[in-house]
């Protein structure tokens, strides 16, 4: 029992401290406590339409690549995925080891292109330096250092 008693004290010693606070005033007035909550909520929601478009933008994006013989055509999605490769009847001939590399840099290419475009969609729609873009263009960069490591054999 006297745990319950010394909750509320606790309570009303502490209201006075904090009445300057405008956190405080606002949940005062039940009026002003509503306009507030409502416009976290209409805040919240523009926010939630706002990273579902860009998503949808992000989705969409396809980097594009050729090779300089032309003879590769790649294409990737924000996400690194190859999405189609395109040989011309050229390849034939070629080199199987010359044509894995040509293929592999040519996807390359158009991955980073693809990501470069993701990052480009994010810094306009959260700001260049905003947490979203920065963690974006962090995951590119590792990607792409990824990309570059060994361990594609061309035998």
């Amino acid at each position: 029992m006297l745990t319950a008693v010394s909750r509320p004290v606790v309570a009303v010693y502490m209201l006075p401290a904090m009445r300057g606070t405008d956190d405080f005033d606002v949940w005062q007035d039940p009026e002003a406590a509503r306009a507030r909550i409502q416009e976290q909520l209409e805040q919240a929601q523009r926010a939630a339409v706002k990273a579902t478009a860009v998503r949808d933008q992000i989705a969409a994006i396809r980097g594009t690549a050729t090779s300089r013989d032309r003879a590769v055509t790649a294409v990737c999605d924000a996400s690194g995925a190859l999405l189609d490769l395109e040989l011309t009847d050229d390849v034939q001939d070629a080199n199987p080891r010359a044509l894995a590399q040509q293929i592999v840099a040519t996807v390359r290419e158009a991955t980073a292109k693809a990501g470069a475009q993701a990052v480009a969609i994010a810094q306009e729609a959260f700001g260049e330096d905003s947490a979203t873009a920065n963690q974006l263009r962090a995951e590119v960069a590792d990607r792409e250092a990824r990309r570059e490591a060994p361990g594609i054999s061309y035998t």
